[in-house]
């Protein structure tokens, strides 16, 4: 609750700017402020002593750049905070908690994913369980036919990719149960990464107001591995500290697939492409010249001034995903992206970084102190490389691993530090 003594409680420039007022006397109680830019916070009046509220955070809404948490507590304000030609965001407690719980950050998690810490048939058989019940219903359906192109003289060529996941898994689980702990069974680790990565992010969003929608896409043939790609994507600009939203309504005009709210002002869309030839394992190396052949189209598709996801009055990064592609092929990517950007820096200043995700995995082989191997350890990875665009002419400044949010100190008159730096 924030409490003057005499004035506003916040005073901004915003130009055309929002005032609030006490809903008893009219008092103004924050003055020429941002759309948004008070969350969930309560005002008492100066004038009569009235307790008002600001407006709530509307669900999916992500916090605007990195905004300032103000805890639960009694503010006493001797003079106004002054937000001129600061146009950070005021949230309190329960709008940061509930943005946090819809994208599910962790305070002090270094990973996206929740990682199995033994392989056996109980992980890969509840592996398949849950993935099963993502498709729910449709599940029943889609194994029927999938089985039955698989029994034919002349199988489809690509199968329906969460199927084939949920089939893998409980293959898998069958076998160990039989078999035994002590049996030494190949497992596909391209497959077991996926499935693993899979379950895990829509474990992760499962309280999104977007989690239904992406759930659905899961049944049609190809979007499974695109959907699960704009988790990847999502779940890494969160982590690296970042106001996430994921496109869940529809709406007129070009529609990405996230958005960031960096500032108050600025809005940086997101638009996630899986190109079929990234979908590996694949069988040759990805040559310089068909990379730059592919970054060419899929930016023609996603950022051309006519057509496209991204709108050319708004920043915007095309995220390219892929999945067991290797180091090797990432910095063929990250090499071919660079030039292909250099070649357009005079073109496309709406876009202001191309962006290349993997999902795959990681063995890290473990020996005794004479060198004998004693164990081998399996580990999902989202692997991620950020290329800048040289042309990019918008205002924002892209960096990593920024915090996320600052906290209001009380000082005893006022609700910022000396600095007054929010």
């Amino acid at each position: 609750m924030l409490c003057p003594d005499k004035s506003p409680a916040l005073i901004g420039d915003a130009r055309p700017g929002i005032d609030w007022y006490c809903p008893s006397c009219s008092t103004v109680l924050a003055q020429s402020v941002h759309q948004s830019q008070i969350l969930d916070l309560l005002f008492r009046c100066y004038v009569c002593g009235l307790i008002g509220a600001s407006p709530r955070r509307e669900v999916g809404q992500p916090v605007a750049g990195r905004p300032l948490l103000v805890p639960p507590g009694r503010y006493r304000l001797a003079s106004p905070v002054d937000l001129a030609a600061k146009p950070v965001m005021l949230v309190g407690q329960q709008a940061l908690d509930g943005y946090l719980k819809e994208v599910g950050r962790v305070s002090g998690a270094h990973s996206s994913l929740d990682l199995p810490t033994a392989i056996g048939p109980d992980l890969l058989g509840g592996l398949a369980q849950e993935a099963a019940g993502l498709l729910g219903d449709r599940y029943d359906a889609l194994r029927a036919v999938d089985r039955l192109g698989q029994a034919s003289p002349t199988p489809p060529p690509k199968r329906h990719r969460v199927i084939e996941l949920i089939s893998f898994a409980q293959t898998a689980a069958d076998l160990l149960e039989r078999h035994g702990p002590t049996a030494h069974l190949a497992l596909d680790g391209n497959q077991l990464s996926e499935i693993v990565t899979m379950v895990s992010l829509f474990r992760r969003w499962r309280n999104h107001p977007a989690w239904s929608r992406l759930v659905e896409s899961l049944a049609a043939d190809t979007e499974g591995p695109h959907t699960l790609m704009v988790l990847t994507v999502a779940s890494y600009l969160v982590d690296a500290g970042n106001g996430v939203g994921i496109v869940f309504a529809n709406a007129p005009g070009r529609i990405p697939d996230i958005w960031l709210q960096p500032t108050l002002t600025e809005r940086l869309n997101v638009e996630v492409k899986t190109p079929q030839v990234l979908r590996g394992p694949r069988k040759t190396s990805l040559t310089s010249a068909a990379a730059e052949d592919l970054i060419q189209r899929q930016l023609k598709r996603a950022a051309s001034t006519k057509g496209g996801q991204l709108d050319p009055a708004q920043s915007g990064i095309l995220a390219i995903g892929g999945f067991h592609l290797g180091e090797d092929t990432m910095e063929t990517l990250a090499a071919a992206a660079a030039r292909v950007l250099q070649s357009q820096a005079s073109r496309k200043r709406h876009l202001a970084a191309l962006m290349f995700s993997e999902v795959s995995y990681l063995l890290d082989h473990g020996a005794d102190l004479a060198g004998q191997p004693q164990h081998v350890q399996f580990t999902p990875i989202m692997r991620t490389r950020l290329v800048r665009h040289p042309g990019y002419a918008g205002g924002l400044q892209l960096d990593e691993g920024q915090p996320q949010w600052e906290t209001a100190l009380a000082d005893g008159s006022g609700l910022l530090p000396d600095s007054g730096r929010p």
